[in-house]
């Protein structure tokens, strides 16, 4: 069944629409907790030695990708190699930089 233009846009918006509910829901129930395992691939912006000690000092884990790893920081989170491949397989969401870094202050 082909349909309208405007249909076609008011679907599209109701999509949206939902996708934002559960996209914000979401990112309230995921958080870090002491003990979790982050995982930096590719350059950052800052130093990624600076990054693991700070995320350590302050009881997070580092290191390679591991079905308990609770996020991949990568310069390209849209990557679809190596680590950041990993993790998709291992179903560990793959956040830039900047969204890690809005995380990590939420710790």
């Amino acid at each position: 069944k082909k349909l309208t233009a405007e249909r076609a846009v008011y679907q599209a918006l109701e999509v949206a629409a939902k996708a934002d509910k559960e996209t914000s829901r979401g990112a309230e129930a995921f958080a870090l907790k002491r003990g979790d395992r982050v995982v930096f691939t590719g350059e950052t912006m800052r130093p990624r030695e600076t990054w693991i000690a700070e995320i350590v000092r302050t009881g997070l884990t580092s290191g390679g990708v591991t079905k308990s790893t609770k996020v991949v920081v990568s310069a390209d989170p849209d990557s679809l190699i190596g680590k950041a491949r990993k993790a998709r397989q291992y179903g560990v969401p793959v956040v830039d930089e900047v969204g890690f870094a809005n995380l990590f202050e939420a710790y």
